[in-house]
């Protein structure tokens, strides 16, 4: 996705920020609200017309913006076609979208399904996906808001380095709460660590001996969240992969696991 599109849909996120604004609300107003400066808002007012214009091409025809000389399809229509279903299901739930939070998410989109298609096209399941995204998300999104829907993601070294530890991230989708980050490592006391009080890291450090995520840390860890949402009475639901050390069966209160179908990891 080139950076005009990603231009674009910044320009769309806005506009739809504005509607859904009180229509007496002023540019002063609305550029405490958005963000963005006045200047640029009274630009997009002007211009709503021309924009959504080109939104609609680019959705429909799956081409270029206009302004470009000749319309032609994206060199990753994968890619394109995953930005803007998540585009789409992120405005409709209100959340505010910046410049880096698109570009960012097309290189992870253009990552993860590059390096899918290149490796194992044929094992991922499109129709589960599908399904998945058109069935099961939108149940979701009418039980949970963004600030209650969470994802889990995992950052893992190469099995054989002597320095692997694995990263375990978790963030709702509004992006209002960024979870203490999980660090799993081999070495109980690690060097770097000397002198340092555990309980003032700005992270959470467990231990395995092959620096790997298991059942028994991941169950531990979900349980000792699952007390602290109860006692700030919130529940959630926890969006993960289906492979992995994620026991299906675990007895909680506070927080509902949603398990992604098998092989649609990079497709939702």
């Amino acid at each position: 996705m080139s950076r005009k599109d990603l231009m674009l849909i910044e320009k769309i996120s806005n506009l739809d920020k504005i509607k859904a604004q009180s229509h007496s609300s002023s540019l002063r107003e609305l550029e405490k609200i958005i963000g963005t400066f006045k200047s640029v808002l009274s630009r997009l007012k002007n211009n709503e017309k021309a924009i959504r214009e080109q939104w609609e091409k680019l959705n429909d025809n799956k081409c270029a913006p206009v302004n470009r000389k000749r319309k032609r399809e994206g060199k990753d229509p994968e890619v394109d076609k995953a930005m803007n279903e998540w585009f789409s299901a992120i405005t409709e739930r209100g959340v505010c979208i910046s410049s880096p939070m698109l570009q960012q998410k097309a290189e992870f989109f253009a990552e993860k399904i590059g390096h899918a298609i290149s490796r194992r096209k044929s094992s991922a399941d499109t129709n589960g996906a599908d399904e998945w995204s058109l069935v099961k998300l939108p149940e979701i999104f009418k039980k949970f808001s963004p600030q209650g829907i969470y994802k889990r993601e995992t950052l893992e070294g190469s099995k054989k380095a002597m320095n692997r530890i694995t990263v375990l991230c978790y963030c709702n989708m509004a992006g209002t709460d960024k979870k203490k980050l999980l660090i799993i490592g081999k070495s109980p006391k690690p060097r770097c660590f000397k002198n340092v009080k555990w309980t003032n890291l700005p992270v959470s450090y467990l231990v395995n001996k092959n620096a790997w995520m298991t059942a028994e840390i991941f169950t531990s860890w979900l349980k000792d969240w699952d007390k602290e949402l109860g006692k700030q009475s919130r529940k959630i639901v926890l969006i993960v992969d289906n492979a992995g050390p994620h026991p299906h069966l675990i007895n909680l209160k506070n927080v509902i696991l949603e398990f992604l179908p098998p092989n649609t990891t990079f497709l939702i």
